[in-house]
């Protein structure tokens, strides 16, 4: 099972609310301290929970934010679900931009320098499969077939283009909001897109 399709298991109530407990306390302490210098016996003390109950659901307290960076990618799947007949890239966009922006208040402190590495996988992770089921549905377009790796480089340069981007707009304090966002940035990507097919339409790839 790959780590997006772990997203959508359907997973018992209790544990849900054990979870949400254990994954606010983590949060509420990031915005008090360095993510290092936060304990397992911290996050249990503040979430009222026992010790044990902890590892009844994670192993480290990474686990705890990658849980909760999981919970947010799938409420922004079932958003993006109706959406996904339309030809219009920018609603997608726009969808997660939102996303970021309704769970702001907590997503902020995790950009704590110790969180970098989860923060640049997962959301790499989300963009990269959002992107793959795009141009497998023809919404953004490139030449199939094409040269080799095409589509592993283009969903990789999509999803660290939107990470950098997030990112950006998250630490400044969303100076714009989701709509002005994908205004900016939907016809930059068009055109790099048109750009490029224009290059392998050169190359002979493209008739």
């Amino acid at each position: 099972m790959t780590k997006i399709e772990k997203v959508s298991k359907k997973i018992d109530p209790r544990i849900i609310r054990t979870r949400k407990l254990l994954q606010e306390a983590t949060l509420a302490l990031s915005a008090e301290k360095p993510y290092s210098k936060i304990s397992i016996s911290d996050i249990t003390e503040r979430a009222g929970v026992a010790r044990p109950t902890f590892y009844l659901h994670y192993k480290t307290k990474d686990e705890v934010i990658v849980d909760y960076l999981d919970g947010i990618f799938k409420s922004y799947l079932d958003e993006i679900t109706p959406y996904l007949q339309q030809k219009n890239g920018g609603i997608y966009a726009q969808k997660l931009f939102e996303q970021v922006e309704r769970n702001s208040a907590l997503l902020r402190p995790l950009l704590d320098p110790d969180l970098s590495n989860i923060l640049i996988s997962r959301f790499s992770d989300y963009i990269a499969y959002v992107s793959q089921t795009l141009i497998q549905k023809g919404i953004i377009a490139i030449p199939n077939p094409g040269p080799e790796y095409l589509n592993e480089f283009l969903v990789a340069g999509i999803a660290g283009y939107f990470y950098s981007v997030l990112l950006v707009w998250l630490e400044k304090g969303m100076p714009y909001t989701p709509e002005q966002m994908t205004a900016f940035l939907i016809p930059f990507i068009n055109n790099g897109l048109t750009g490029m097919n224009a290059q392998l339409q050169e190359m002979g790839y493209l008739g």
